[in-house]
Order: C-alpha cells, then sequence, then structure tokens
C-alpha cells in the first residue's frame, strides 16, 4: 500500500506540474463538467482549484481508500480473555486472515493507481478538451471497470479456494459455528473473542472485524473518521469550486 500510495502522489504531482506548464493553453473560465451527452454543462474561472478539481478529489478519495484498508497487525492483535465460555484462539483462523488482508491490501493498492490514473485522465480532458480527446478519458474509465471487477473476482474466488487448501482446525470450527450468527456487513461484537478479526465461510472474501476488540474498535473508528473526514473535503470541494 505504500509503495501504491507514492505512486499515486507521483502521478498527481506530475500531473499538477504538466498543467502548470499548459496553463496558457487552458481556458478561462474552466470547464468543470461534462453532461450525459459528452458537452460541458458547468464552468468556474481558471484557478488551481477548478484546473486541479478532479485532482483534489482524487487525493481525498485515494487517502480514504488508504486508511480503511485493513492493516495486517489485526491479525496478531491478540487479547487474553479469562472467561470459561471465551472463544478459542485459532492459528488456521489467524493464517485465513492473513491472507485475506494482504489480498485486500493489495487489491487496495491496485485499484488505488488505478482510481489515480482514471481521475488525472478526467482532469486532463476537462482542462485540456481542446488537445486532450473525450477517448482519452472513456479509454482510462473502460480500463478502469474492467480491472476492479477482474481483481474482485479473483480475489472471491481465491478467498473461497482457502477453505479447502487451509482446513480449519477445531478451534477455528468452534469458532464459525459461533459467530456465524453474530457476523454481518463486515463488523461482529464479541467480547470473549481473544482475536480482532474472523473469516467465516458464509462469506469467504470478506474480512470480519470484532468491534468489542480494542484493535477492532480502534480500526472502526479511524474508517468512519476517514469517510466523514472525506466526505467533508468533498463538500468543501465542491463548494468552492
Amino acid at each position: 500500500m505504500r509503495r501504491a500510495i507514492a505512486v499515486s502522489a507521483g502521478i498527481y504531482f506530475a500531473a499538477l506540474a504538466y498543467l502548470g506548464l499548459r496553463w496558457g493553453s487552458i481556458p478561462d473560465p474552466m470547464p468543470v463538467h461534462v453532461g450525459p451527452g459528452g458537452k460541458v454543462d458547468n464552468w468556474a474561472p481558471k484557478t488551481w482549484l477548478s484546473v486541479g478539481g478532479a485532482i483534489w478529489v482524487g487525493v481525498v478519495v485515494c487517502a480514504v481508500m488508504a486508511l480503511c484498508t485493513p492493516r495486517l497487525s489485526l491479525v496478531s492483535a491478540r487479547r487474553e480473555v479469562a472467561e470459561p465460555d471465551a472463544l478459542p484462539y485459532s492459528n488456521t483462523a489467524a493464517a485465513r486472515a492473513e491472507l485475506l488482508i494482504s489480498m485486500t491490501i493489495r487489491f487496495m493498492g491496485h485499484l488505488l493507481v488505478a482510481t489515480t490514473v482514471l481521475l488525472v485522465a478526467t482532469q486532463l480532458t476537462l482542462a485540456l478538451s481542446h488537445q486532450v480527446p473525450i477517448a482519452v478519458w472513456v479509454v482510462a474509465f473502460a480500463a478502469y471497470l474492467a480491472l476492479s471487477v477482474v481483481a474482485s473476482i479473483r480475489i472471491s474466488k481465491r478467498a473461497k479456494t482457502s477453505w479447502d487448501t487451509l482446513p480449519p482446525d477445531a478451534e477455528e470450527q468452534v469458532r464459525v459455528e459461533r459467530l456465524k450468527n453474530k457476523a454481518g456487513m463486515g463488523v461482529y461484537s464479541e467480547e470473549r473473542d481473544p482475536m480482532a478479526v474472523a473469516v467465516l465461510p458464509a462469506e469467504p472474501g470478506k474480512v470480519q472485524i470484532n468491534s468489542a476488540h480494542p484493535a477492532g474498535k480502534r480500526t472502526l473508528r479511524n474508517i468512519m473518521c476517514a469517510i466523514v473526514g472525506s466526505l467533508a473535503a468533498t463538500v468543501a470541494l465542491v463548494v468552492f469550486l
């Protein structure tokens, strides 16, 4: 993920530098939106805010994607639970969660870079519409959709096969039986669970985060703050743009 963030930052910086070099070629007012028919239907005065509008939005979106991606540290966040009916710790459950989180991190890294490329193509198409044809954006958007779909299918298939290649041990079988009715929407709450995450057969491609575990609680709080902050930043950009 760090490499993906660095690559995205480099692409955004290069795009802004290029727009700066071509500042005289950018029209004033600046096109900021294209309607369904492919024609510009909204303009704004030429400023760095409008000229880099899609890029600023992209920075916010990519930051949220990075902050919302689960960390491998969740797998190792084991705590002691003294209660006699506590859920057992499972080595195969930990290995399964680590595998899925690793795949998710790679997927989100690729998606982050792809999102960066798409938004930069969008901005170049808007700012230099007389030089950069709309076909550039269409190709970028088609490639983005294809990458997202193919990568999602791939991670889903590999996650499903993990239950065959990594059979659950006795402890994980107990965990699955007791958590199957608790988890949903990627979250469950179990005070007696020593683990912060779980992966269940019903949703093999989804990491379930334990909101009752300190590490899980911190992760969910960070995700919520990132989403709320991104919404506020996006609204502010739209208003000032």
